[in-house]
């Protein structure tokens, strides 16, 4: 009997001890996460390979915003201008990770809005039907302008054959919720 390859992708990592820790030993995994300073925290207890990039929905460099407490963001609220320094930063499309000799993949991101951009960064690898489940943290409602909407990312991955374990309803008017969605 063949094993499976699979492959977990963790992006927005933050902090030691979080999700890729909990994966089972027959995971590769790949972890990304913009912001120096968590990366450097990282780098070295990290239970696979980390990039200290954004993902996004282009490969290339990327505009958005630090802050040393807070991390990196691509969309910022109106009070954090004071706390954010502009930066650039290497970004990179699921896509063009290294993706395509795995019969499974599991995609986890904590990325603050941005989900809708990492989805339009990984057509290839949700139309390739190796996609297991992904866990988006999605807001009805954000709080800040150019953050992905609940709506926008459950319509975007409907067309693409994936199917939410909550309902637009049962999300909250004002707090995130993390929510797996699976092929249909």
């Amino acid at each position: 009997m063949v094993a499976l390859k699979k492959l977990f992708i963790d992006v927005g990592v933050g902090k030691p001890n979080s999700e890729a820790w909990s994966r089972e030993e027959d995971f590769t995994i790949i972890g990304l996460e913009p912001d120096t300073n968590r990366y450097n925290n990282l780098k070295d207890v990290y239970p696979g390979k980390l990039l200290n990039m954004v993902v996004s929905e282009k490969s290339g460099e990327i505009e958005c915003w630090e802050d040393s407490r807070e991390g990196v963001v691509l969309f910022l609220g109106e009070g954090l201008v004071e706390t954010f320094k502009k930066v650039k930063k290497k970004a990179i499309k699921l896509d063009d990770l290294e993706w395509g000799n795995f019969n499974e993949i599991h995609i986890w991101a904590d990325i603050e809005g941005s989900e809708l951009l990492m989805l339009k960064g990984a057509t290839g690898m949700l139309s390739s039907g190796k996609v297991k489940w992904i866990n988006l943290e999605i807001r009805k409602n954000p709080p800040i302008e150019g953050w992905a909407r609940a709506e926008e990312v459950y319509g975007f991955l409907d067309k693409r054959g994936f199917k939410p374990g909550v309902s637009l309803g049962q999300l909250h008017e004002r707090k995130h919720r993390d929510v797996i969605f699976i092929p249909k």
